[in-house]
């Protein structure tokens, strides 16, 4: 393991990380480490998320993507009392008749929920 040397560092931030430490009962270099960790983690997280985001949109080039927040708004506007059966909403969908190449990511144990 390496070690790393953090200089002039303004009091305030260390009197909170010591705040932050012991209230998560974790010496102060127990939380940093910890606080370092979990933003690297997070970075590499994000880096999948969006590399297999474009792995997706690019496996259907030819279907127009349409803004979330525009199918939100739509579904919004939606009668409260329509109910779709699950084939109706499958053939509404904008994916309707796409092929996709989708695998579920069996990295994770199945008992562990997202």
């Amino acid at each position: 393991m390496g070690n790393l040397t953090i200089r002039n560092l303004d009091d305030g931030v260390i009197e909170t990380l010591k705040t932050q430490a012991k209230a998560n009962q974790r010496s102060l270099e127990a939380e940093v480490r910890y606080l370092l960790t979990q933003r690297a983690d997070q970075r590499v997280r994000m880096t999948n998320f969006r590399e297999r985001t474009r792995q997706v949109a690019a496996g259907a080039p030819a279907v127009p993507q349409t803004d979330s927040v525009a199918l939100l708004r739509k579904d919004r506007q939606r009668p409260k009392h329509t109910k779709l059966s699950l084939v109706e909403f499958l053939r509404t969908s904008p994916l309707a008749g796409v092929e996709l190449d989708i695998e579920r990511d069996r990295s994770l144990p199945r008992d562990i929920e997202l």
